[in-house]
């Protein structure tokens, strides 16, 4: 079968705004093709009419050949007549002996006159346009009626009309002014404008992440880290759309076929990380995920540019699946043109050029269906192209991105995330949810303070974060002389562990199997530090800290207004003795002052202020676990 034309060059461009796609997400094995219903099978027919040059012009009309997507034709008596699809849109090139094209043809469906001129030569510079393509057959002839009708038409026909007395080729992209006039058209029918965007929309229900593609036509690379290893890889496809106009298009008001989505299961406890990337230069690092999008990108608009240039592979599951395999090994090949500081515009001309170079080589995919005067189309494809890529450059430093990839130019090209997983609970990092629930099961209230989470009650874990028993019942002598970390609870009372928690030598806070829950740590002297200082310095912060009730009174200027609820569940001394309970609050730090003492944060039923001391490390305190 023969190919269709230039008009469905550009379609991979506007395909990136919806990006059809028959590959498997996470490789580049080949599935079968889906049969597109957007681009029905071409229909064959003569289409005859008369070639108007602009008076004044030089060009002898008859000295004209007019090439289609079908073949190459004469221009006899001023008239011609040519084999074209009448059942789509298609573009007729209008050349010159030595090559050079000064008008274009634009057939379409419903339309009666065939005549080529420099209305048609305007109609089809504007047509070919990439924002045009995702369009129904039903948007397109709306379209062709808006831009005929549009106040910015005329100066573009006009401008077509200069160029083609002074016997230029009208796709010259050094022909500013003509650049200029197809943007300001194409500007003023779509009325652009841009926002920053979303890619990925993230759901969770429980461990389970759901990654949903928000509406984008550009695929998108998530990796999913844990304790900084990467454990898997994503890819979220480009959605399929049918709007209905261009504006639909530029305002993103598009109808969707289907849900994109992908889902992820946490597993095991600990920290995930999570990096979401469209391909673009974000400005920082190269991440694995940037790279692995935009070779994803690129891959499409090769395959599609493919697709869009041999209509026998549409509908033929065998060919396209060949194709789609001739096309990676040629993103391998124009790897070394693609540069980091490139536009989505620079990108996709690279990709989509590179293919149009290929495409007589790729179609051997297909060899039992060879394409007639494909080396002709194809230079005149690769010339049409630089001048859209002109034209588009005039639109704005967002607009002609837009034109190109509405939707990758407009997502936020990086974003990170974290999450903390332990049991069945998952929060966000940097978070404060509303408890914490450490290795025994005990369930704690929590508190965001400044820029700090704290648990609001003190810690009752009887084990470290592996699980691993923390010695206790130890007598008074044992207490005296141990140098590893050991638990009691005040008079070995139960009541008061339920009340006022456990209390922990300082080796226990220094083990390395951790006291606290996946998360959480024990704070430092700076933490405490930061507490206090937010809360007023030494002088407020203990009136603030004290809880209202649980203290012997007169538990002076206690409002407890940082929510921090501290409770008085005094110490075991140095001797095994227990000590101070409803007076005095003593809450270990993870920094030690000396080989035998570390610091405790004290807070006293007498006073308000909030008091610094050390300790030894043998001492028995209350612990309050920080958010890390």
């Amino acid at each position: 079968m023969k190919s269709r034309f230039i008009t469905y060059f550009f379609v991979p461009f506007a395909l990136l705004i919806f990006l059809i796609t028959s590959c498997k997400k996470d490789t580049e094995s080949v599935q079968p093709a889906v049969e597109d219903a957007q681009y029905p099978a071409p229909v064959l027919g003569m289409v005859s009419g008369k070639v108007l040059v602009p008076s004044g012009s030089s060009i002898d009309a008859n000295s004209l050949s007019i090439l289609s997507q079908e073949q190459e034709s004469a221009v006899v008596n001023n008239e011609y007549s040519i084999e074209t699809h009448v059942n789509l849109f298609s573009t007729q090139f209008v050349s010159t002996s030595s090559g050079d094209v000064v008008m274009l043809g634009y057939t379409y469906p419903g339309t009666t006159n065939y005549d080529i001129s420099a209305t048609s030569s305007a109609l089809a510079l504007v047509m070919n346009l990439p924002p045009i393509w995702p369009l129904t057959i039903e948007g397109k002839k709306k379209t062709v009626t808006e831009v005929l009708n549009h106040n910015s038409f005329m100066p573009l026909v006009e401008e077509v009309e200069t160029s083609i007395r002074a016997g230029k080729d009208i796709l010259d992209t050094n022909n500013i002014a003509l650049a200029q006039k197809v943007a300001a058209v194409l500007k003023g029918v779509s009325g652009l404008r841009v926002a920053a965007t979303q890619p990925v929309t993230i759901l969770r229900s429980g461990r389970t992440f759901s990654f949903v593609n928000p509406g984008k036509g550009h695929r998108t690379v998530i990796g999913i880290y844990k304790e900084g290893q990467r454990v898997k890889k994503l890819v979220i496809d480009g959605v399929r759309f049918i709007p209905t106009s261009l504006t639909d298009i530029v305002a993103g008001v598009l109808g969707t076929q289907a849900t994109v989505e992908e889902t992820y299961s946490l597993i095991g406890d600990g920290s995930f990380n999570i990096r979401i990337r469209t391909g673009l230069s974000s400005g920082g690092p190269v991440m694995l995920e940037q790279e692995e999008a935009l070779w994803e990108n690129i891959f499409m608009v090769i395959v599609e540019t493919v697709k869009a240039n041999l209509p026998t592979v549409l509908g033929d599951k065998n060919c396209t699946a060949a194709v789609q395999l001739a096309a990676i090994d040629l993103k391998d090949r124009i790897k070394s043109s693609i540069k980091a500081d490139m536009t989505p515009l620079q990108i996709f001309y690279v990709a989509s050029n590179g293919a149009l170079e290929n495409v007589a080589s790729l179609q051997a995919a297909c060899p039992a269906k060879p394409a007639k005067k494909i080396s002709f189309w194809v230079k005149k494809a690769e010339r049409l192209l630089n001048l859209a890529t002109k034209s588009l450059s005039y639109i704005g430093q967002t607009g002609n991105l837009i034109m190109l990839a509405r939707d990758w130019n407009s997502s936020l090209r990086a974003i990170d995330t974290c999450f903390l997983a332990k049991g069945n609970q998952v929060s966000k990092c940097g978070d404060c949810p509303a408890t914490v629930t450490d290795v025994d099961g005990n369930v704690y209230n929590t508190v965001s303070i400044g820029t700090q989470c704290w648990m609001k009650e003190n810690l009752k874990t009887t084990r470290y974060r592996d699980s691993s028993a923390i010695p206790t019942g130890l007598s008074d002598s044992v207490w005296r002389k141990t140098t590893t970390g050991a638990y009691a609870i005040y008079d070995n009372d139960p009541a008061n562990n339920t009340l006022y928690g456990k209390l922990y030598n300082w080796y226990a806070v220094a083990d390395s199997r951790n006291l606290c829950p996946t998360g959480w740590h024990v704070p430092s002297d700076a933490e405490w530090t930061s507490l206090v200082n937010f809360l007023g310095g030494e002088t407020e912060a203990g009136g603030k800290m004290k809880a209202t009730t649980g203290w012997a009174p007169p538990n002076t200027d206690a409002t407890n207004s940082s929510g921090f609820s501290g409770l008085p569940g005094g110490f075991r001394g140095d001797d095994g003795s227990f000590n101070f309970i409803g007076v005095n609050g003593d809450w270990w730090s993870s920094s030690q002052f000396s080989s035998i003492d570390a610091s405790f944060c004290t807070l006293n039923f007498f006073v308000g202020s909030s008091d610094w001391d050390t300790y030894q490390k043998i001492l028995g305190g209350s612990v309050r676990c920080i958010r890390d």
